[in-house]
């Protein structure tokens, strides 16, 4: 697989964690879903994209029509979740390949990237902002 170096707005398909997927000791998510790159350093943190409407006290941000199209996603109701991530290794165990044998999907056009941006800021200062550690052993945390 083709793996591109990792950068702030790239989509890529990764198998997502989900923390209530992580307390019942699961280590991989159940599939793979596009993701969004938010953070790039000593490792990236990405937030999914999900068909599921955010409920009460879940923070996220509608995926435009126009961006589904640019990303050749389904035409179904789409939504970054912006109160959740995963922290990962680059590459990590946990990115997926496209039919494009790549684990790139596209890039989320600069509006959309703040709008997320500014949902995560608003999550953790809330104290919503769940997280989790895709890569516990390599880190010192614990699995």
């Amino acid at each position: 697989m083709n793996v591109p170096t990792a950068e702030v707005g790239l989509v890529i398909l990764f198998s997502f964690l989900w923390k209530s997927e992580h307390e019942r000791g699961l280590t991989e998510g159940q599939k793979a879903r596009p993701c969004l790159i938010i953070m790039v350093g000593k490792q990236v943190v990405v937030c999914p994209f999900t068909h599921t409407r955010p409920g009460p006290g879940v923070y996220g941000v509608r995926i435009p029509d126009e961006v589904k199209i640019q990303l050749g996603l389904d035409a179904e109701p789409q939504w970054i979740i912006a109160s959740e991530v995963n922290f990962t290794d680059w590459p990590g165990s946990d990115v997926r390949e496209t039919h494009k044998q790549s684990c790139e999907i596209g890039f989320a056009p600069p509006a959309l990237l703040d709008k997320v941006i500014k949902k995560i800021q608003a999550a953790s200062a809330a104290g919503k902002l769940k997280n989790t550690q895709r890569n516990p052993a390599a880190h010192g945390a614990a699995p």
